[in-house]
């Protein structure tokens, strides 16, 4: 069986290097996800349950050319839907790409997917199901690409990246994904910090997200969980792979974790939040500006925030200058050596730095760029030095 996991643009191939951990399986990474080719539902149950970077898990049903729409229609209407959405269930489509050199629109095409699914249930079985966009019991995804159209029924039963811990929204929040994309990218998880701070915490995403992948609590922890009738013991089978990776949570965090932010409203949120994820003792939340922070500790420090930009802060003057300030406070009063951060794209200048890694991002109107920087203590070897 193949799979394609879906994950946010730009986080393909860190997302891959996940699931090869998780499962063992090495992926083919594709634009918007990656697909898992030969894997029993053992591994779909572990990156259900322990991706921090993937939105969905999709089962394709069916590929195939479909340049006219009623050929689309024909070859959906071949899959056996009445085997997948049971009487009394509902579903709903979506539809990604473009269907190009075809003689329909995707609006189009996504109409005459629904009467296929919704009369080949009804010749089959005597009632049509009801189509639900709310709440839907199977979501449907409709691919077009590369002059194909693929079908898939979303295991997922919602997007990943909701751990079900955030009641409350900040400004602008941090998709959870993207928080832990920034974490791995960080190396933290290899190279063990005494510290790790965000001094831009808002609504307190990346401490959160922190606090669960080093005390390997896992991400649908709090998540309910998604019942798909049509495959064997799939509801037993995912908490029972739930349950494993639970018993691997650990007691204490191994690293301390500083969050603050200038916003006094936005800290006891973050705290509820945190406690929320089971994570409350393992984060410290202030209210300070960051200018304030003392970040001399004398130990290992790492530093991962998305500073305020676009919605959060107008003014792309004021974001280049607070960029300024911190990189000037890391390089001559802070143990800081190794600084992550989510930034407009051509922003990456402003901290002062040079990154060592940076990767392009895409979040709605926004061009975004994760940068990584390693900090030097005293003076840069020479070449002559290193001869």
């Amino acid at each position: 069986m193949k799979f394609l996991i879906t994950t946010s643009p730009g986080l393909e191939e860190e997302n891959a290097k996940e699931i090869l951990e998780l499962t063992g399986l090495e992926p083919e990474i594709q634009p918007g996800g990656v697909l898992v080719i030969n894997s029993e539902m053992d591994a779909v149950y572990r990156i259900l349950c322990g991706s921090f970077l993937s939105s969905r898990v999709l089962m394709p049903l069916g590929e195939f050319h479909a340049w006219e729409k009623e050929i689309l229609y024909l070859e959906t209407k071949k899959i056996p839907w009445e085997t997948i959405i049971a009487e009394g269930e509902t579903f709903v489509c979506d539809v990604h790409g473009r269907p190009d050199n075809c003689d329909y629109s995707a609006a189009q095409g996504l109409l005459k997917v629904k009467d296929a699914i919704v009369d080949r249930i009804r010749e089959k079985r005597g009632s049509r199901p009801d189509v639900n966009k709310d709440n839907p019991t199977h979501q449907i995804e409709m691919l077009f690409w590369q002059g194909k159209a693929e079908l898939s029924v979303d295991l997922s039963g919602e997007p990943l990246h909701r751990r079900a811990y955030r009641k409350q929204h900040g400004a602008a929040p941090l998709r959870e994904s993207r928080a832990a994309a920034m974490l791995r990218m960080s190396g933290f998880l290899e190279k063990h910090y005494d510290y790790l701070i965000d001094p831009f915490c808002g609504s307190g995403t990346i401490p959160i997200e922190a606090a669960m992948m080093l005390r390997k609590i896992p991400p649908a922890n709090k998540r309910y969980i998604p019942k798909k009738n049509f495959i064997s013991n799939f509801s037993k089978d995912y908490l029972q792979t739930l349950t494993d990776l639970r018993a691997g949570i650990l007691e204490e965090c191994p690293t301390r974790i500083l969050a603050s932010d200038i916003d006094s409203s936005m800290i006891p949120k973050a705290r509820r939040t945190a406690e929320n994820a089971g994570v409350g003792k393992d984060i410290q939340f202030e209210v300070m500006d960051f200018e304030a922070i003392d970040y001399r500790v004398k130990a290992p420090m790492l530093l991962v925030s998305n500073p305020p930009y676009g919605e959060r802060l107008d003014d792309e003057f004021e974001a280049k200058q607070n960029l300024a300030a911190l990189g000037k406070k890391l390089k001559f009063e802070s143990d800081v050596e190794k600084l992550v951060l989510l930034i407009p794209k051509g922003m990456e200048g402003a901290v002062g730095f040079k990154p060592s890694k940076k990767k392009a991002w895409k979040a709605g109107p926004l061009d975004l760029l994760a940068a990584s920087y390693d900090l030097w203590k005293g003076p840069k070897k020479s070449k002559d030095n290193e001869k």
